[in-house]
């Protein structure tokens, strides 16, 4: 199992570095960020003494080693936008996304378990196929336009809810729930169609049938049969959510203009703000990829088949 363990670590860490590399040198194919930064009318000079400053002139492959090297020491750089140290930029907008992604997350479990479970045990009843299609619609259909639709509904025709900013006080809550029910729309989708799919699977297995013939009631045998073993997939599916949520995080904060870092990750890139941008990219990056690896030893310890490969 370490060796597992190992492997899976070293694996991730490869895939962060390799999405940073390609990164790095995409930015650098959207053009000259000094465009925007220096004054209509700027003279050859002064555009040449600016990308000097910025090192921006030297060859790509040291610039490419130098921001590596930077990086190793915990230094991200500076933000050519914000004209601030660009991993205080992030720490600053963390709490934001944290409030928006943990929320959401919670909402799409307790949500798309249920609605699994009840469309399990309604088996191929109009309810059954209702909740399949809402959720084959939040499965195929884009978060943001599933954003926007709520906006036209609940703050353009009811004016029920604000469309942007996190809020404070006593209305903060208001300005949560459209963007966290976004947020939740895809995942929750994902989670409900395959605890169904798991739990009629495992209503079909012979130990079902003989618990049954056991006189254990109905109840007994969904709770502490079924529902045990089918919630072993279930939760492989649920870490992989967390690494849609952080990513899907960029776009839901984008649509409700949500203070975090997703937003400030957009905005970084329509200016260039290479450093902002290659950070943020890292930051989602590592996250999908801690998650993924806690989720494959999770599962390791979950299935004895996987525990025992690897001993």
């Amino acid at each position: 199992m370490l060796s597992f363990i190992v492997k899976r670590v070293l694996k991730g860490l490869l895939c962060v570095w390799f999405i940073w590399t390609l990164i790095f040198f995409l930015v650098r194919l959207t053009g000259d960020p000094t465009g925007w930064m220096l004054p209509d009318g700027a003279t050859s000079a002064a555009v040449k003494e600016l990308r000097e400053a910025m090192h921006l002139d030297e060859p790509l492959t040291k610039q490419y080693v130098d921001s590596l090297g930077d990086l190793l020491k915990g230094d991200a750089g500076r933000s050519y936008y914000y004209k601030q140290d660009v991993r205080k930029l992030y720490s600053e907008r963390l709490q934001n996304t944290v409030r928006l992604a943990i929320p959401a997350f919670i909402v799409a479990i307790i949500i798309g378990v249920s609605f699994g479970i009840i469309a399990a045990l309604k088996h191929n009843t109009i309810f059954d196929r209702v909740l399949m299609m809402i959720t084959i619609i939040g499965h195929t259909m884009p978060s943001f336009c599933f954003g926007i639709i709520l906006i036209i509904i609940f703050s353009v025709q009811l004016g029920w809810l604000p469309t942007f900013g996190t809020g404070r006080g006593a209305d903060a809550w208001k300005h949560l729930v459209m963007p966290m029910l976004t947020l939740a729309w895809g995942p929750m989708s994902s989670i409900a169609r395959l605890t169904r799919g798991s739990l009629l699977d495992v209503m079909t297995k012979e130990y079902i049938d003989g618990a049954r013939m056991k006189g254990l009631s109905e109840r007994t045998v969904l709770i502490k049969h079924a529902l045990r073993n089918s919630l072993i997939p279930v939760v492989t599916s649920v870490g992989t959510q967390i690494g849609n949520i952080i990513s899907g995080a960029v776009v839901v904060e984008t649509v409700f203009a949500w203070p975090g870092m997703g937003q400030m990750l957009v905005n970084s890139a329509k200016q260039r703000d290479f450093p902002t941008v290659q950070y943020g990219i890292l930051l989602v990056a590592f996250s999908v990829t801690f998650v993924n690896i806690l989720v494959d030893v999770s599962y390791g310890f979950l299935n004895p088949k996987i525990r025992e490969s690897f001993k």
